[in-house]
């Protein structure tokens, strides 16, 4: 028998449902944004650049650019095969707690009609883990999927000195 613990968690936000309750901290932060604090943007500058899936044989992302583009970030994403390129979307970065404007992770998305992608990524030891969700809407019978791959940062030659 598993014992949960609620240890740390206040009661729900009066007229949220019941089932919700939420750590303290995010009650507070709730509170701020509504009523009117400005809404800050999370720094995603530390991952800029291209990322290098580490698995070379893989069927799904090889590599991903993050880049800086109209006040926020995109991402540009290449797939083994023949589609190759699947062009730039939004990528949406989110910081470890609402303390904090750093990044440590990002969201993006793709709807390409008959199916729809959603990637959301976080840092850990010097990689960013991608989850990639496949959904298709066409039909086929073809089972929704998920995937998990690794990347690493790919230094620009003049600073890797080559």
């Amino acid at each position: 028998m598993i014992k949960l613990s609620s240890e740390g968690v206040d009661d729900p936000i009066p007229g949220a449902s019941t089932p919700n309750a939420v750590k303290h901290a995010d009650v507070f932060a709730a509170t701020e944004r509504i009523e009117g604090a400005p809404c800050v943007s999370v720094d995603a500058s530390a991952f800029l650049g291209t990322w290098v899936n580490t698995w070379r044989d893989t069927r799904t992302i090889t590599r991903f650019v993050l880049s800086e583009a109209d006040g926020g970030y995109a991402i540009d994403t290449y797939v083994a095969g023949g589609t190759g390129y699947l062009g730039s979307t939004e990528a949406v970065p989110f910081s470890p707690d609402v303390n904090s404007r750093q990044a440590d992770g990002f969201s993006a998305s793709y709807d390409f009609g008959f199916e729809e992608m959603l990637l959301t990524a976080y840092f850990v030891k010097g990689l960013i883990v991608v989850s990639q969700y496949t959904r298709f809407k066409d039909g086929s019978g073809r089972p929704d999927y998920f995937n998990r791959e690794f990347f690493f940062h790919q230094e620009d030659q003049s600073e890797a000195g080559l």
